[in-house]
């Protein structure tokens, strides 16, 4: 008998019937937990917290798929930009302490080519703001403005102390 592979399967569910069914089930957990024993206001509970699309009242929205975006790794590993492009205590900082430490950047790591291009914008004789944004909050940390190479100035129309 052949083997059957997973994408031959019609048992295993895709994240949309998921969602379905997930919004369903916890449908009809609320209808339950209320009490009420009258059909047609269950019903209705039923159509306006069942409800997809953005729905006003649907307690589930439909679910967000994004694509991961594809990376360029930059030439440079991270310890080769010590002293030139970011200051050698902030790569320390972040290359210091044992493999396998949960907060430790290995010194090979090549940052990607949008990091490195930030920080030569935020090096430039006149520096302009750099958004960056992440989800889960990665490599923020390398991009602030402080990890420049120079000596700190502040940001045009701040306040200095």
């Amino acid at each position: 008998m052949a083997e059957v592979g997973v994408a031959d399967r019609t048992d295993v569910a895709s994240p949309f019937a998921t969602t379905t069914a997930l919004r369903q089930r916890l449908v009809e957990a609320v209808i339950a937990q209320a009490a009420i024993n009258h059909t047609g206001l269950n019903e209705n509970l039923r159509h306006h917290l069942g409800g997809g699309n953005g729905e006003a009242g649907a307690l589930v929205a439909e679910p967000v798929i994004e694509g991961a975006a594809n990376y360029v790794s930059a030439n440079d590993q991270l310890s080769m930009l010590a002293g030139t492009l970011l200051r050698k205590d902030v790569v320390a900082a972040l290359t210091q302490g044992n493999s396998g430490d949960d907060y430790r950047f290995d010194p090979t790591l090549r940052p990607y080519r949008h990091q490195i291009d930030s920080w030569r914008h935020l090096l430039a004789p006149d520096p302009r703001s750099v958004l960056v944004t992440s989800g889960t909050g990665s490599g923020t940390v390398p991009g602030r403005p402080r990890a420049r190479t120079g000596p700190s100035r502040p940001c045009r129309g701040a306040a200095s102390t």
